[in-house]
């Protein structure tokens, strides 16, 4: 699980539905075809300081955890599970999806004596997956498939990054 040490400033959710203009000969329009509605994105900063060792190994093992989302998982000699791993992004109130990381970038901006990252800032893309079907009226009205509580933290096939607020 990740846990970000602050708030964000910004998050970006970002959907689209894509539409297919049909040509029939000798119509005066382009009449619109619905085709699908594109996967949920959701961008963010989060941003790591460490004042203290503690703090310092605890960023050096969120890096590397981000790092390993973009990689398959060992799944032995099976081909078929060795994706890389999904994620649960909680936000509490706000939003809760099962997605993939699609991007990461992150900027080192602080360095000890020792050469290493005191502070960064990880850019995250990441990207929903559902294995089902959803309709207008189920996103109007489901308060919980977007919106869900700590509870929802998974089932232990998926990493969280979970970002906490500040009360």
């Amino acid at each position: 699980m990740l846990t970000a040490q602050s708030n964000p400033t910004r998050l970006e959710e970002a959907i689209g539905a894509n539409w297919v203009k049909l040509a029939p000969p000798g119509q005066g329009h382009e009449p619109l075809h619905f085709s699908l509605t594109e996967n949920l994105s959701v961008s963010l900063e989060l941003e790591f300081r460490a004042y203290y060792p503690t703090e310092l190994h605890q960023n050096q093992r969120a890096r590397r955890l981000m790092h390993a989302w973009h990689y398959p998982r060992n799944a032995g000699d099976d081909f078929t599970g060795g994706g890389a791993p999904t994620l649960l992004f909680f936000w509490p109130g706000l939003l809760s999806i099962v997605a993939v990381s699609r991007k990461l970038k992150i900027v080192h901006t602080q360095f000890n004596r020792d050469g290493q990252s005191v502070r960064f800032t990880a850019s995250l893309e990441l990207e929903e997956i559902r294995s089902y079907r959803t309709t207008t009226d189920r996103i109007e009205e489901d308060n919980d498939l977007r919106l869900g509580g700590l509870e929802d933290l998974g089932s232990g096939n998926t990493d969280a990054v979970v970002v906490r607020t500040r009360r």
